[in-house]
């Protein structure tokens, strides 16, 4: 029996509410949030935005690397299984050595990875390391031409970051430049005052730039590729490929050193007639 307040139908101005039915409340509206009341729509957070890109190139970046590291491995068990069947133990030396030359080249392969990943972990400006001199870093370097003569010419240059990793920047700039040269490669050092055409980097004090330039009088690369060029395992042609020992991952970590680095490099043509590369770091 449901107990009812003596005039409780006279206060509502209605009949007595009959059995089974439910009490009406009326809801409240929801005060518009201020994106509504502003008229905009919801502010969207770009690191959130930019996680399904990076985890389609992370499964392509895998899937990349799992076939560079099978053709050396499946080179290394194809001269085991030969030897093991077919040579003598006077066999063993020549199969020896060529198997150590896929294991050197296994190496550099692996120690190209994890450098790559390294970089990826801080994508972003982030070196804070020691003062690098620049002559010193590219001098020490120059040894990486063997097959042409270089040519150099170093003003004075400080930037700010890991050394060990611009050494690395630099090597394989000169390697990829002495790999396409035909008679000459030219290397250039200065220091920048001002913007010098690119932005302020985001890491301490704007002091100007250190300039990079490596030239080489090969065929150069087309305007089209300039930039896929700097992609993961790009062999742009028949001196790139796996037999001359071009992974395709140098000027990948070339770029990525650079932009850890607050950085930025660009290829272009040289009066030379071949490709130029060019490296900007801030100066310190």
């Amino acid at each position: 029996m449901v107990r009812r307040r003596p005039g409780a139908a006279a206060d509502r101005g209605g009949p007595p509410p009959r059995r089974g039915d439910q009490p009406f409340h009326p809801r409240r509206a929801a005060a518009p949030g201020p994106h509504r009341r502003r008229g905009r729509t919801p502010h969207r957070h770009p690191q959130r935005d930019a996680r399904p890109a990076r985890r389609r190139r992370q499964r392509q970046f895998v899937s990349d690397a799992s076939h560079e590291l099978r053709t050396p491995l499946a080179a290394m068990r194809a001269e085991l299984e030969i030897s093991l069947a077919y040579r003598g133990d006077a066999g063993w030396r020549p199969a020896a050595t060529r198997l150590l030359d896929d294991h050197r080249r296994l190496d550099r392969l692996t120690g190209d990875l994890l450098l790559l990943a390294r970089v990826d972990d801080a994508p972003a400006p982030t070196a804070r390391g020691a003062p690098v001199d620049l002559v010193a870093v590219v001098a020490g370097e120059l040894g990486a031409v063997t097959r042409v003569q270089p040519t150099a010419d170093l003003a004075p240059a400080v930037t700010i970051g890991a050394e060990a990793d611009l050494v690395r920047l630099v090597r394989n700039l000169l390697d990829n430049a002495d790999r396409h040269a035909a008679t000459t490669v030219a290397i250039r050092l200065r220091h920048v005052g001002g913007s010098g055409g690119g932005s302020p980097p985001p890491i301490g004090p704007f002091r100007g730039w250190a300039v990079l330039t490596v030239d080489d009088d090969g065929p150069g690369i087309p305007a089209v590729d300039r930039e896929r060029v700097f992609d993961r395992f790009v062999r742009l042609d028949d001196g790139r490929d796996r037999d001359s020992g071009g992974s395709g991952l140098g000027l990948a970590i070339v770029r990525g050193v650079a932009h850890r680095h607050g950085g930025t490099v660009t290829a272009t043509a040289t009066p030379l007639g071949g490709a130029r590369f060019e490296v900007r770091l801030p100066a310190a």
